[in-house]
């Protein structure tokens, strides 16, 4: 893989932060982490997930432990830098609703990855 370029360090610097952020959910990230680094910054550890089901090379599903308010946490994730997608290097949507909502949790995360997901190119 080629190095990328930037045209300001402010610029490289949030796909740095985007990269590290994608680093927390998608191992392929992380093993290949030298590739993706732009400054010196190593990958966030990764997340502490409860369940994860990939829904593709570049998006998964996920449940995360439960808030301290008893609230369940369900979210997806997307990284560009999986399989050298196109995009963004991370994007994120949680949802943190009672147990007793997640056909909602649901509905949310599935309208988040065809709506926002879907501009990207």
């Amino acid at each position: 893989m080629q190095a990328r370029k930037f045209r300001s360090r402010q610029l490289a610097v949030a796909w740095a932060a985007g990269g590290a952020s994608a680093a927390r959910y998608f191992a392929d990230v992380r093993r290949h982490w030298s590739q993706f680094r732009v400054i010196d910054q190593p990958p966030l550890p990764p997340e502490h997930v409860v369940s994860e089901v990939q829904l593709s090379a570049n998006v998964i599903a996920y449940r995360l432990p439960n808030t301290a308010g008893g609230l369940e946490v369900n979210g997806v994730a997307y990284s560009g830098l999986v399989n050298n997608a196109s995009g963004l290097p991370f994007e994120q949507m949680n949802a943190y609703l009672p147990k007793g909502d997640h056909s909602l949790a649901t509905l949310i995360l599935n309208y988040f990855l065809q709506n926002d997901l879907n501009r990207l190119p």
